[in-house]
């Protein structure tokens, strides 16, 4: 299950939005509000990650930034999307859990 947003955009017409983790066919089910009862349709197929969106795969990073760092100055990498479509990006940095 995914958290989605539901506003009302007209009489018995509504617009929903929601992140799915995953590429790939993904069934939606809608119930009416107050009962476990299917809307008529429901569950709705979609299709994320067509051609048209985005290809993590290539994404890459580069910079002396990503093998090693240091306290209190810069340290820099870069992350190159350009090839990659749309879609959002996230970047975490981890280091060690004790300085060394």
């Amino acid at each position: 299950r995914e958290p989605a947003i539901v506003q009302r955009v007209g009489q018995n017409q509504f617009s929903v939005r929601f992140i799915p983790k995953e590429n790939g066919p993904h069934l939606i089910d809608v119930v009416e509000e107050g009962s476990n009862t299917p809307v008529s349709g429901s569950p709705f197929r979609v299709l994320v990650g067509d051609s048209a969106c985005g290809d993590p795969g290539m994404v890459y990073a580069y910079g002396d930034g990503l093998t090693e760092g240091f306290v209190g100055v810069k340290n820099r990498f870069f992350v190159n999307t350009a090839n990659a479509g749309s879609g959002a990006l996230n970047v975490t940095v981890d280091g060690p859990s004790k300085a060394q």
